[in-house]
């Protein structure tokens, strides 16, 4: 298997896992998210077959998925719908941790392409990945600011909250 063939493997895997969590989480707004990063991997799998096969594919931004990179730093309604099951934080941090290790593979492969239509697939790919990694970095903040912040004067100047 080579590393194209890898990708597409993985985007399909990535798929498949977050077709689960939309469908585990059905109940509430997180659904939605989870769908679009499923149709997302989707797309990207289809993107490279395309290439795998020397067949014409086009590259276009999800704008919609990057208005939630900051959705749940602003929304307080959100807070119920995270917090009721605990393993939460789990599931948001290997999704984050998946999204960046498929940003590191495409850097990577980006390092080792000589063709310029390549480049620009890894570069979008990269951007792609990255916009994901993002939101899941978030939402990881999200539920571990109120258990690391402490309101003291006696602590100093800190990042905003």
């Amino acid at each position: 298997m080579n590393r194209l063939e890898f990708a597409i493997q993985m985007e399909n895997e990535g798929q498949t896992y977050y077709s689960e969590l939309a469908e585990a989480n059905k109940d509430n707004r997180l659904s939605t998210l989870f769908r679009k990063l499923a149709n997302d991997e989707r797309i990207h799998a289809e993107i490279l077959s395309k290439r795998l096969k020397d067949l014409p594919y086009e590259l276009s931004d999800n704008e919609e998925l990057l208005s939630f990179e900051n959705a749940f730093a602003t929304n307080r309604e959100m807070k119920n719908d995270i917090r009721t099951t605990l393993t939460q934080l789990d599931v948001y941090q290997a999704v984050l941790d998946r999204e960046l290790k498929s940003v590191e593979l495409y850097r990577d492969m980006r390092k080792n392409t000589n063709q310029g239509r390549d480049t620009i697939l890894m570069d979008f790919l990269i951007f792609q990945e990255t916009a994901h990694a993002k939101i899941f970095q978030g939402l990881v903040e999200f539920l571990t600011r109120p258990e690391e912040w402490v309101e003291d004067a006696e602590f100093g100047i800190r990042e905003e909250y």
